[in-house]
């Protein structure tokens, strides 16, 4: 095998159509970002950064109706944890139902699994900036507002240029037997909460990741968590170096660090079915020069970004080797 071969095996499969689809979405985004003010617009490109990933899918030919769903339950995801935060018991009963879900989804409906992630994802970030009723509407808001630009967008792409709007194939549902799906559940609810719990008596700076880490390394197989663990937690790292080098060297110049968003974004979702080792490490780049933007002092986000991947990706595989007995 030549060495062109080998980096086309190691990346995997890219869909450079998904920037096409997505990029005006981005661009209308970010402008009215900017025109709004800074805290709309790194609200409005987190939303599209989350959502976006949608677009990609069908469900039973109705092209559009996951980036529809997602939106609705994302918002009021937002909204709820807005409110109630971190310390209400109702935040961890509704992470509880969420993780559970989200593990009995993963052989059910990938697409109903993908929306259950964008949910949990959405009440852990929100949940951490808590704040009163009106700035949970505002974000559950922000995030209705990102969804219908979207949706409109990415209709009116598909329109023009038919090929751009073709589904990406879903990930196969497997069949499991019934005491490994059991244990995949309570795997991943105890991971993801004690990642949180954890990251937070540690006082780690945007502690849901350590938390969303857990939820996305943990599988029903110790070999994929394991492979899954390295991969995320090397892409975090890369993520991290190099969102700290695009900031330091932009001088925080705002106009430089959102082309640079904007362009690296559109190139995630060509990516997502990609290694998850270059996956992650598009992803990261675009989440820490987006929390920079929000709360400066880019190294100490991406110190405690990877901290807190290490600490989900480490507490995962624990469990997952304790918890989870796979047929032999």
């Amino acid at each position: 095998m030549n060495l062109k071969n080998k980096i086309i095996e190691f990346v995997g499969q890219v869909y450079w159509r998904e920037a096409i689809l997505l990029s005006p979405a981005l661009i209308i985004s970010a402008c009215l970002g900017i025109y709004l003010g800074q805290q709309i617009l790194v609200l409005l490109i987190g939303a599209q950064l989350s959502l976006g990933f949608g677009a990609s899918r069908s469900h039973r030919n109705r092209r559009w109706w996951v980036i529809i769903t997602s939106t609705i339950f994302t918002a009021l995801a937002a909204t709820i944890g807005s409110l109630i935060g971190f310390n209400s018991p109702l935040f961890y009963l509704l992470l509880t139902i969420l993780c559970a879900s989200f593990a009995y989804l993963n052989w059910i409906d990938n697409n109903f699994w993908w929306i259950n992630m964008q949910v949990v994802v959405a009440l852990l970030v929100a949940s951490y900036y808590h704040q009163d009723l009106n700035y949970a509407l505002l974000r559950g808001g922000i995030i209705l507002l990102a969804g219908s630009i979207l949706l409109v967008t990415s209709y009116i792409v598909a329109k023009i240029i038919p090929k751009v709007s073709l589904a990406l194939p879903l990930t196969p549902a497997v069949d499991l037997p019934n005491r490994v799906r059991n244990s995949y559940i309570y795997t991943v609810v105890i991971a993801v909460n004690l990642s949180l719990a954890i990251a937070n008596y540690l006082s780690l700076s945007n502690s849901y990741w350590a938390a969303i880490a857990a939820l996305m390394i943990c599988k029903p197989d110790f070999k994929q968590t394991y492979l899954q663990a390295i991969k995320r937690f090397f892409g975090a790292v890369l993520g991290c170096l190099s969102a700290d080098l695009i900031v330091h060297v932009s001088h925080d110049h705002n106009f430089i660090l959102v082309v640079v968003l904007l362009i690296n974004t559109a190139i995630v979702f060509s990516f997502q079915k990609a290694n998850p080792l270059i996956m992650t490490f598009l992803a990261t780049n675009s989440i820490v020069i987006i929390i920079s933007m929000y709360k400066g002092n880019p190294l100490a986000v991406a110190e405690h970004r990877v901290e807190a991947t290490f600490l989900g990706g480490l507490i995962g595989l624990i469990l997952t080797k304790l918890l989870i007995r796979t047929p032999k």
